[in-house]
């Protein structure tokens, strides 16, 4: 089953900058819903204010005497997401007909208040239109939204197209991010360098997939809270084609958005690595992009790779430092699919590197994939540099190797 592939937001809103270092310590960074039947189709939903906000407060009113929806909303526990803040959650869970399918829409409604945020309260909003058909089984919206640390208390209201309605609530206790402890006291680095590999991690979908944007934004946004530089410099490239599609000396936070545009352009599908087997373009744009580091005349404090595991593709190069002039501490955030993955009678196969594509779960089992670096081009680059590979496959091994390489770059410069 799939159900509200679509999604028109209530007019009028806010769209949250999710991964804006800007507004991580405020207010919610924004609500996405993720169809259970369809992992990969997922939607924001956003705050509102103005007359938005008004006509949610009056349907929370109106909903007191409305007639009920045969549905219920559950809370799931806060989840810490790619840009080390706690996202919170529910789940809606309301019939179809299983002759004629549901037609119309259901609105979503969150009223959310925090002693920290003066009670005053804070909406959220999205509309999701519902296919017809036949149906077999009951129509389910999972959703998770950021908010800031504290105690949160949550209204959801759902409104199906006959001004039926659903409702919870429920408080929510939202950690502190990992981020807040940070960095030592020698921070801020003089110049941070953030190569990206822009290429999916989850190769198997055959395209970039919406998850994997997250992947690379949250990442690099937590990179850039946790190891704050004077400047950072940024460059986007493509390993496959041997190509640089984005290069900022002075790259800021408020371009991420910028940057989650040219990954949501990145398409095509699946990476045909024959090509990269029968020539060496790669690993010398490889070489060249490590070179133009080296050599810089405003030469980066630390140097870090980010990007999906390609085992056994690229040619390696040869890499060496010199003892004749000071050189950067190297870095390489290797991206892989989470730890756990669905297979089983009727999943498509799957691989210790790029995992596999979603799987019915009433069908699969769960596997742990191995955590060990893989040998890329990338991670062998970075050895013989005298830098360290990490695997991060989800949120909570993130944290660990930022700290780790803002020690490394501390300890680096204090021997110069």
């Amino acid at each position: 089953m799939m159900i509200g592939r679509q999604n028109r937001a209530i007019s009028n809103t806010m769209s949250p900058r999710k991964g804006d270092l800007a507004h991580m310590s405020a207010v919610p960074l924004g609500v996405y819903l993720v169809l259970a039947a369809a992992a990969s189709a997922q939607t924001e939903m956003v705050p509102i204010e103005g007359w938005a906000a008004t006509h949610a407060e009056a349907a929370f009113e109106r909903a007191v005497t409305a007639n009920l929806m045969k549905c219920t909303i559950k809370p799931s526990a806060p989840t810490l997401n790619y840009s080390l803040q706690y996202d919170a959650g529910f789940r809606l869970v309301f019939p179809l007909d299983p002759t004629r399918g549901p037609s119309g829409m259901i609105n979503v409604f969150l009223r959310m208040r925090s002693a920290a945020a003066g009670e005053k309260p804070i909406y959220l909003a999205a509309r999701y239109d519902l296919p017809g058909g036949p149906h077999e089984d009951d129509g389910m919206l999972t959703g998770r939204f950021g908010a800031a640390t504290g105690t949160w208390r949550i209204e959801a209201l759902a409104i199906d197209s006959n001004g039926r309605v659903c409702r919870a609530d429920w408080r929510a206790e939202i950690k502190p991010s990992p981020a807040s402890a940070r960095a030592d006291s020698h921070l801020p680095l003089r110049r941070l360098a953030i190569l990206v590999d822009a290429a999916p991690v989850h190769s198997a979908y055959g395209q970039f997939p919406p998850q994997d944007r997250e992947m690379f934004i949250g990442s690099l946004s937590s990179l850039l809270q946790f190891i704050p530089a004077h400047s950072t410099r940024l460059v986007v490239f493509n390993l496959e084609q041997s190509k640089e599609l984005y290069r900022s000396d002075g790259f800021e936070p408020a371009a991420l958005n910028e940057i989650r545009e040219k990954l949501q352009a990145i398409g095509g599908g699946t990476v045909d690595y024959a090509a990269l087997q029968k020539s060496r373009l790669a690993s010398e744009f490889l070489a060249g992009l490590i070179d133009r580091e080296m050599r810089d005349s405003d030469r980066a404090d630390l140097v870090v790779f980010m990007g999906p595991a390609v085992p056994d593709r690229v040619p390696p190069g040869n890499y060496a430092l010199t003892g004749d002039r000071p050189h950067p501490v190297f870095g390489y955030l290797q991206l892989r699919p989470a730890r756990n993955v669905n297979t089983g009678p009727g999943c498509p196969g799957i691989n210790s590197v790029t995992g596999g594509p979603p799987c019915p779960p009433r069908m699969a089992a769960q596997v742990r994939l191995p955590t060990f670096p893989v040998q890329d081009a990338i991670s062998q680059a970075i050895g013989k540099l005298g830098g360290v590979t990490f695997v991060v496959r989800d949120p909570s091994e993130l944290a660990k190797p930022l700290r780790d390489l803002a020690h490394r770059t501390q300890v680096h410069g204090a021997k110069r």
